[in-house]
């Protein structure tokens, strides 16, 4: 999913003279190994889900939840959230709004729409989620009023309780504090997590000292920049940085809401490649640490206040799944030989489990897998295919995500020829 950090950059002139060859060949060539290999799967006996799966949203209907660091159920555990899309293949413009949906579980999964957001992309939806843990929980979702993006709180008729001035990308398991980031920056370096409501500049500054992390009271609305582009665009610096334009993303706050981790991402305009550091820091920006500095992280988990499980790589072991210690140099590898692909964890409620997925395989097969910590055992949940058309910024990645009560999980996919929000019985 990232550029990788151990291959030399190409060449500024040849990166464009083979720009139009890889968009042709390398679509053509992934089709030829494909169909050389399909033939497997007629002498292969057809293998099962390990788990009952069955889809919550109408075939008839483009449906998605998002990313898997947030959870659709309600806490009553009967409504479901999802974001209702009015195609499936284009990067989503100006006009295109998308519809904030609740599945009634109760009433053979009904899905009624109560809102409508341009605030949307194909990675991250709207941030659509549930507030708190009481029954009455509201819904959170991005939005776009009088040209600035912004957070929309709602009831689960629809009804709007109130507006904050910021758009939200994560927010505390306390419900108190909301992380924000420029979702116009993120669009323009990456299409798939930023949003195009609004225009997008061309000559965005490379590193503005005005912008950056933002931390937002719920209850208020009032917000502190925390950290600017420019402080870490001076902070350890590479020799690239002057010329690179920097954008941050994947922001998410520790169980307790005290530290945040975010990456900070780097284009150098020479090479056009991106790069990567993680960083963690006190929810006032300050105790700033770098985690991960070795050009590539890609997904995460939160394992408890101290702990991070990251996808990375480092130059002890390559690519493995590391778990960190904040603040600290300590690392270790989880699930060596086991967990073996990159892809998108996440802890169960009790500890006991890890949930993550994989990218596809040379049969366009996504594996769903579950892991026991304990006994450090891999179960694969369920294996299923992708059509071609679903590559690239219009990809549709499981993300699979707990239920609350860990007895279930929820992860979208396309194996089907669209949108659906699925689920998963680990009862």
């Amino acid at each position: 999913s990232e550029q990788d950090p151990t291959r030399p950059p190409m060449p500024l002139t040849r990166l464009r003279k083979s720009a139009l060859l890889r968009k042709t060949a390398r679509p053509a060539w992934r089709a030829i190994k494909y169909a050389l290999i399909r033939a497997r799967l007629l002498l292969e006996p057809r293998k099962e889900p390990a788990v009952p799966v069955r889809a919550v949203t109408p075939y008839d209907a483009d449906c998605f939840f998002g990313y898997y660091d947030k959870c659709p159920w309600d806490p009553t555990g009967r409504y479901l959230l999802c974001l209702k899309t009015p195609f499936r293949r284009y990067l989503p413009g100006p006009e295109d709004t998308a519809a904030i949906c609740l599945i009634d579980t109760h009433e053979e999964n009904a899905l009624r729409e109560i809102a409508r957001t341009p605030a949307w992309c194909w990675q991250q939806a709207a941030m659509q989620q549930w507030i708190g843990s009481a029954p009455d929980a509201p819904i959170l979702h991005n939005d776009c009023r009088n040209g600035r993006y912004v957070t929309t709180i709602r009831d689960r008729e629809g009804r709007s309780q109130r507006v904050l001035p910021l758009p939200t990308y994560a927010i505390s398991r306390d419900a108190r504090h909301a992380l924000s980031v420029d979702f116009t920056r993120l669009c323009h370096w990456r299409p798939g997590y930023g949003y195009a409501a609004t225009p997008v500049p061309r000559n965005l500054p490379p590193h503005p000292s005005d912008d950056g992390i933002r931390v937002m009271d719920l209850d208020t609305g009032e917000s502190d920049l925390v950290l600017t582009y420019d402080h870490l665009a001076r902070l350890q610096p590479r020799p690239e940085f002057p010329r690179s334009m920097h954008y941050i993303n994947h922001l998410e706050f520790n169980p307790s809401a005290d530290r945040f981790v975010f990456y900070h991402r780097w284009r150098n305009p020479e090479t056009g490649r991106d790069k990567t550091r993680m960083f963690t820091a006190r929810r006032d920006g300050s105790d700033l640490y770098c985690l991960s500095d070795h050009d590539f992280v890609s997904h995460y988990a939160w394992m408890d206040d101290r702990h991070l499980l990251a996808w990375a790589w480092h130059p002890s072991a390559g690519y493995r799944y590391y778990l960190f210690t904040d603040r600290t140099h300590e690392i270790q590898i989880l699930g060596e030989n086991i967990l073996t692909e990159d892809g998108h964890p996440s802890l169960s409620p009790d500890g006991k489990y890890l949930l993550t997925d994989t990218y596809p395989d040379r049969l366009r097969r996504r594996t769903l897998i579950l892991y026991d910590l304990h006994k450090k055992h891999r179960t694969n949940l369920a294996r299923l295919f992708v059509p071609f058309n679903f590559d690239g910024n219009f990809r549709c990645d499981l993300h699979p995500r707990w239920s609350r009560d860990g007895k279930q999980i929820a992860f979208d996919s396309v194996h089907e020829g669209r949108r659906r929000l699925y689920i998963a019985d680990l009862s």
